[in-house]
């Protein structure tokens, strides 16, 4: 018999939780800070791909703004993204990286 046999699905989960690691998940935010705080938002399992999606949003978001044209915002790293819209138009573009337990 095994430990398992006896314990509870919510038990089995909780002990299965507790031996797995946490993983690495990447949330994109932009947001506006005009009234209507977080426009949009997005969950990824890897940087380069919630960078990606960062670097798009922020062509659509703040069109118009010269430092997003196509070629300059295709290699620009979130971070840059984020110091440049915050510094230059007080707005919120970043990815945030997060620990979840599955």
């Amino acid at each position: 018999m095994s430990i398992n046999d006896n314990m509870s699905t919510v038990g089995q989960y909780r002990l299965h939780a507790s031996i797995e690691p946490a993983r690495k998940i990447f949330v994109v935010i932009v947001e506006d800070h005009e009234g209507c705080g977080t426009i949009r938002n997005s969950v990824h399992a890897t940087l380069d791909g919630a960078t990606d999606v960062l670097r798009e949003w922020v062509v659509d978001e703040f069109e118009g703004y010269e430092e997003f044209d196509d070629n300059y915002n295709s290699e620009m790293s979130a971070d840059k993204i984020e110091e440049l819209l915050s510094d230059e138009l007080g707005k919120t573009a970043k990815v945030e990286q997060h620990e979840v337990v599955l």
